[in-house]
């Protein structure tokens, strides 16, 4: 989904077309699906999520990390060597 969200907007900017594209990286969300799995990060309620969206409707545009600790959550995944991060995922047992 990344990839398509950069090459959508990048031949939109191109093109010059007035459009605006949003990527929108979601948590662990407080649903009935998941209520009873205990996972390792905190569910959002995605009543927030959805009352976020509404306020931002008119200038949604870029990429989204929702909640936001999921950014640094990326960050520290991104930083890490991939054997420490395989260990890591290992022992979380995902």
């Amino acid at each position: 989904m990344n990839a398509y969200y950069k090459s959508l907007s990048t031949y939109l900017y191109i093109n010059a077309f007035n459009y605006r594209v949003a990527n929108l990286i979601l948590g662990y969300m407080d649903t009935e699906m998941n209520k009873n799995i205990n996972l390792p990060f905190r569910k959002e309620n995605p009543d927030v999520i959805a009352e976020f969206l509404f306020k931002k409707r008119g200038t949604l545009k870029g990429i989204y990390y929702l909640p936001r600790y999921w950014l640094l959550i990326k960050i520290i995944v991104n930083l890490l060597p991939e054997k420490i991060l395989f260990k890591i995922i290992k022992t979380l047992n995902f």
